[in-house]
């Protein structure tokens, strides 16, 4: 009983410290939605949900957990395009087509349940995140967001 209690106390320190933003990351702690910071990213089939759509331009760091019940991607391109009218080829988002500028790096293989991060600088401009698995953009995997 007393080492089970030790093992719950121990998970909720941790989450606790998690949570606070504990993991040594060189962000400042007064970041908030409209700044650069940290952004959570939640992906489902099909959908990908941004914490905030309204970044300043600098560092952003990217927590991208899928919630889904299968592998996903996170690749994010500069654009003044509509994020369902990005160029397609093959039946996925060409990543080289016209009116795109793909931000690297990405995230792939994002498997169900995992969380991954994904650190970039950014400038201004019009963005969209989507996920590039064959036929995920089309059934409606993409976001836009703004960085000013």
């Amino acid at each position: 009983m007393r080492r089970s209690l030790v093992a719950v106390a121990a998970a909720v320190a941790v989450s606790t410290l998690s949570a606070c933003g504990g993991g040594g990351s060189s962000m400042s702690s007064s970041s908030s939605a409209g700044s650069s910071g940290t952004v959570t990213v939640t992906e489902h089939e099909y959908s990908i949900k941004l914490s905030s759509t309204t970044l300043k331009a600098g560092p952003v760091h990217f927590s991208v957990k899928n919630q889904g019940g299968m592998p996903h991607e996170l690749v994010l391109f500069k654009t003044t395009l509509k994020a369902n009218a990005l160029p397609q080829k093959n039946g996925v988002v060409d990543q080289q087509g016209s009116g795109v500028e793909k931000i690297s790096p990405e995230l792939d293989n994002i498997n169900a349940g995992d969380t991954k991060t994904l650190d970039v600088q950014l400038t201004p401009g019009s963005y969209v995140a989507i996920c590039n698995i064959a036929g995920h953009y089309q059934l409606g995997m993409h976001t836009a967001f703004t960085v000013s």
